[in-house]
This record gives structure tokens, C-alpha cells and sequence, in this order.
């Protein structure tokens, strides 16, 4: 079985950060890495230091950082992100872990099932809709609608997936410059567009409450939408979808008076455009360089190619 390293990005509360790492060390399978990245103060009330690996990254540093930082200290095959505040439930590793034995695996979503009763769906994976939007998708529309290829298929929720370390080291891991949770949206279509599957495991459950979400500003958080809007959508049919999407979110923002920092980073996202011919000649890049690796090893694969500079 593939050796596992479990990251954890620290944002939030300590509390939340406690009880992801209590359910975490409770279940987690034999030989398997916990890598916590600090990006604020932790005193380790509870002396973890020779289970836990602790990083740190300078203070206030953005999510999608740490999430790099943590993935460049891990030594494990497979990576699994973990939003603090998320609990894992028992056997939820080994069900995920098996599916990467076939090489053409690069990521595995497990269910995300509300702790309240009252909270929510349960969360199968996450779909980029053509106007620029993320929709989770519930077991029940996976089973009837398994993915649909000109959307590059389900991704996994930001809060909790399964990685190839080989597939992510393609990428340079996670794009810092789209923020929490959009980089993780990219890599997820990235994948799809690399050749490779993500697959959903129902066996492999998580219990998500409220937990707290990164606070980008109104203004960064469009920039980030937008960015990931030209790269991964903008064609002529998804234009006007996307028109009627950002009035959408004006609207919300208008409630929270911050609807002119929302307007601004639509544009200055948009300004930025240009540079999605520069991500789709990277993607093929990216995708000619996998399938060669692919041909020259036999499954399962879990080579670690090294990391280039450039986040991807």
C-alpha cells in the first residue's frame, strides 16, 4: 500500500485544529506522516511533537503556501489534504489508499458528511460549473451524472482529498496565486486534463462542521475567481453565463458593502487574462510530460519528479 502523509494547514481556531489532529491520530493507519503547517503561534499543549510533524511558515502566510510547505516536507506517496476543523472517521485512509494502485489514479475524493444532522448534504466532490462557479455534488448525482467531460469531470472538496505526490509534483503543487479554495480547484482539473482519473470512494468518510473559511478579502477573492475563470473556462458559450454570475455576487457583496472591492477584482482578474494562453501551452507541457513518465515505468507509479520554481 502506498506510504501516506496527512496535511494539515493551520488557520482558524486552535481548537479546530485539535480536533482534526485527535480524530486523525485515533484513525490513522500504521506508518503514516501528520504534517501540521503553522502559520500562527502553537504552543503544543499536548506535547505532539514526535507524532506530529510541525511546520512553520512565516506568520499570516496564505493557506495555499502552507499547503506547499507541508507538501514539500512530507515523504509519503499519496497526500492528504485536510481542512483544520475536519475529522476523519475509521478506515477512512486504507478504503482511499487502495485506488492508487492503479497509475492512472491521481486523486480520490471521500465523502464529506456534515457532523450536524442539520448541516448540509453529504458532499461527494466538487463540480466547476461553465459560468465560473464551484457546486458540490451529492453521492446521489454522482451516481446518476459520474462526470462530465467538457467540465473536466468531479474534483475533490477543498476540505479533504487524496493525492498522488507524483501527479502534484507536475504541477509544482498547488498555484499560489489562485488562493484557497480555487487552487485546489485547478489541480483537480489539471488532472483531467493531464489523462489521469480522480475517482470517489464512499467508504472513505469525513465529518466537516462549520469550520472556519479562509478569510481572503473581497477584493482577492475575486481576483482569484477570476483567474481561475480564464484559465480553465472563457470561451465564447461561457461568457455570458458568467456575466450573470458575477451580478450575482455583487448582489451578495452589496449586503456586506464591499460589492466596489468585489467589481474591482473582477477586473483586475480580468486584466490578467492574457496569460491563459500561457497556462494552456504549460498544461499540454504538463500532460506530454506525464504521459511520458507514464509509459516508461509500470503501475503503480510513484516516482517524485523534482519540483521546478514556477507554481503551475
Amino acid at each position: 500500500m502506498a506510504r501516506l502523509s496527512i496535511v494539515i494547514p493551520h488557520w482558524g481556531s486552535t481548537s479546530q485544529l485539535e480536533d482534526t489532529l485527535v480524530s486523525v491520530l485515533e484513525n490513522r493507519p500504521e506508518a503514516t506522516e501528520v504534517v501540521v503547517v503553522l502559520r500562527d503561534v502553537y504552543g503544543d499543549p499536548y506535547d505532539l511533537e514526535g507524532e506530529v510533524v510541525f511546520v512553520c511558515a512565516p506568520i499570516g502566510s496564505d493557506p495555499v503556501r502552507c499547503l506547499n510547505l507541508g507538501i514539500d516536507a512530507s515523504q509519503g506517496d499519496v497526500i492528504h489534504v485536510l481542512a483544520p476543523g475536519v475529522e476523519v472517521c475509521p478506515g477512512w485512509a486504507e478504503a482511499a489508499l487502495r485506488h492508487f494502485a492503479d497509475a492512472d489514479v491521481a486523486a480520490v475524493m471521500p465523502w464529506v458528511v456534515p457532523l450536524d444532522p442539520a448541516g448540509g448534504p453529504t458532499v461527494a466532490g466538487i463540480e466547476y460549473l461553465t459560468r465560473g462557479a464551484m457546486r458540490p455534488i451529492t453521492p446521489e448525482e454522482m451516481e446518476r451524472h459520474p462526470g462530465r467531460p467538457d467540465r473536466g469531470g468531479p474534483i475533490p472538496d477543498p476540505r479533504a482529498g487524496f493525492y498522488r505526490k507524483a501527479a502534484l509534483d507536475h504541477l509544482d503543487g498547488f498555484a499560489v496565486e489562485l488562493g484557497w479554495p480555487h487552487a485546489l480547484a485547478s489541480a483537480g482539473l489539471t488532472f483531467a486534463a493531464m489523462g489521469c482519473r480522480t475517482v470517489v470512494e464512499p467508504m472513505s468518510r469525513v465529518r466537516a462542521g462549520r469550520e472556519e473559511e479562509v478569510r481572503n478579502d473581497a477584493f482577492r477573492d475575486a481576483v482569484q475567481s477570476e483567474r481561475l475563470f480564464w484559465r480553465w473556462r472563457g470561451g465564447a458559450g461561457s461568457v455570458a453565463a458568467h456575466c450573470g454570475e458575477i451580478l450575482l455576487g455583487v448582489g451578495r457583496h452589496a449586503l456586506r458593502l464591499t460589492a466596489p472591492a468585489a467589481l474591482a477584482g473582477r477586473f483586475w482578474g480580468f486584466l490578467t487574462a492574457g496569460r491563459a494562453r500561457e497556462h494552456r501551452r504549460r498544461l499540454a507541457e504538463i500532460a506530454s510530460q506525464w504521459r511520458l513518465g507514464q509509459r516508461a515505468v509500470k503501475p503503480p507509479h510513484f516516482a517524485r519528479p523534482r519540483r521546478r520554481a514556477a507554481s503551475s
